[in-house]
This record gives structure tokens, sequence and C-alpha cells, in this order.
């Protein structure tokens, strides 16, 4: 039995995205199985007592924005900080690793832009999503 690991996560986070590539190195370095779970970052913020961004003091966003760029630059990334459709319902994005899943796909980011094409809604999509 190969060894497994539960990855809780949401497209839309730039934390996810700052991640994943170092996650995903330690997953192939380690032989792992990934147990992809995508999280609505709303209602977990709901039932957890967290404060979306938008509704944050704005001394904590400025210091959010601080440590995105912070991290963006030492990881080496590209994304915008302050995206223009920001903020958006981040169900359409992640339900794109949902349908992944369940079409038999590993649902790594090339996947998830193949099913989007064949669905004819990459364009709006991946508009949506952008950082």
């Amino acid at each position: 039995m190969s060894r497994q690991i539960d990855y809780y996560f949401s497209l839309p986070s730039p934390w996810a995205y700052i991640g994943h590539k170092l996650f995903m190195d330690v997953v192939k370095s380690h032989g792992l199985r990934v147990n992809y779970k995508p999280v609505f970052l709303g209602e977990l913020f709901a039932e957890t007592g967290g404060t979306p961004l938008g509704k944050r003091h704005p001394v904590r966003q400025r210091y959010r924005f601080l440590e995105l760029q912070r991290w963006r630059e030492k990881r080496g990334l590209n994304f915008k900080l302050q995206p223009k459709n920001w903020p958006f319902d981040g169900r359409l994005a992640d339900g794109t690793v949902i349908a992944a899943l369940e079409a038999g796909l590993d649902p790594d980011a090339h996947s998830c832009a193949w099913l989007l094409r064949r669905r004819g809604r990459r364009k709006r999509i991946w508009r949506m999503q952008r950082f």
C-alpha cells in the first residue's frame, strides 16, 4: 500500500499557488499518492471565524500584500499581487479539480486546463482565476 497525503487547497488562493511546486516536489521525492481536496475558503472562513480579505483591517491587508510580494520573489514566481477580477467565487475553479477527479484525470494544472478546453469554458475561467 502506497503512502498518501490529503491535500487541502483552493485554486484561487495565492498561497496555494506559491506552495504548490514545493508540495509536489515533496510528493515526488517521497513517492506519495495525493488525495486532492479542494476547499471553498468563503465557507471555511465563515465556519472557523476567519475574516475574508476585503473585511480585514487595512493594516492587515497591506501586510498580506507585502507577504505575497516577498514570497513571490523568494520563489521566483510571476503573478499579479492585486488581480483585476479579485475577489471572485472560487467554486468554479475548484470545481475543475473535482471534475478532473471524476473524469479519472490527475488534477494537475495540465489536466484541468485540458478539461476546461474540452468543455469550451477555458478562456472564461482562466481569466477569472488568473493571479
